[in-house]
């Protein structure tokens, strides 16, 4: 696998990219963070996440169509499913990167790309936001990725909120630095620069949004 040594544990999260009725990117990436970290709460007693943790927690966000996506689901146990609007992503507890089921195995990396609808998402009145580096030019998948990396890491130590979803916001670097340092519950994200951008770049930052009461 692309970035990973061989038999390194990964996080993969299988994205629905519909070719005839795609979702809005921000919906898709919400809907992929969101399954990661239920995924993680869905199985603290995994051993498997003990490992991913001292590893390079890598994770894989993977494209299917409808179809594919049903198989996944049916194929593969400890799928998580997450559903936004016409969005939907599965998650699952990592495993061996050189172990994957060949139904994952066999999905893509590249080209998983959603596109941006003249619309409000439906992930907008999501409890937290999540700030994506938009200087940085990432793909769906990539973005998707830095999302999941920022929100579970923010979930992990919020594991009473199992209701929170995130609103997804691409803005300037400036910004994603700024609201790191400004919110105190901040979980942010260095990309270890494996696929696509360069390493230490700041991709991502999870906080729970200050404009919504609990």
């Amino acid at each position: 696998m692309a970035g990973t040594t061989a038999g390194e544990h990964v996080q993969v999260i299988v994205l629905l990219v519909d070719r005839d009725y795609p979702a809005d990117d921000r919906d898709g990436i919400a809907a992929a963070a969101t399954a990661a970290a239920a995924a993680y709460r869905a199985s603290l007693d995994d051993p498997a996440w003990d490992v991913w943790l001292g590893e390079a927690m890598a994770k894989s966000v993977r494209r299917a169509d409808a179809k594919t996506f049903r198989k996944v689901q049916e194929q593969v146990p400890g799928s998580t499913l997450v559903m936004l609007g016409d969005a939907a992503a599965v998650a699952f507890p990592p495993m061996p990167n050189d172990q994957l089921p060949k139904v994952l195995s066999r999905l893509q990396v590249s080209g998983t790309t959603l596109p941006r609808h003249d619309r409000t998402p439906v992930s907008e009145t999501g409890a937290v936001d999540v700030l994506l580096n938009a200087d940085l030019d990432m793909s769906t998948g990539k973005a998707a990725a830095q999302a999941a990396h920022a929100f579970l890491l923010w979930s992990s130590s919020a594991l009473d909120d199992v209701t929170a979803t995130p609103r997804v916001r691409f803005v300037p670097a400036g910004e994603v630095a700024a609201a790191s340092a400004e919110h105190g519950d901040a979980a942010d994200i260095e990309d270890a620069g494996r696929t696509e951008i360069a390493p230490g770049s700041l991709t991502a930052v999870a906080f729970r949004r200050a404009d919504l009461a609990r």
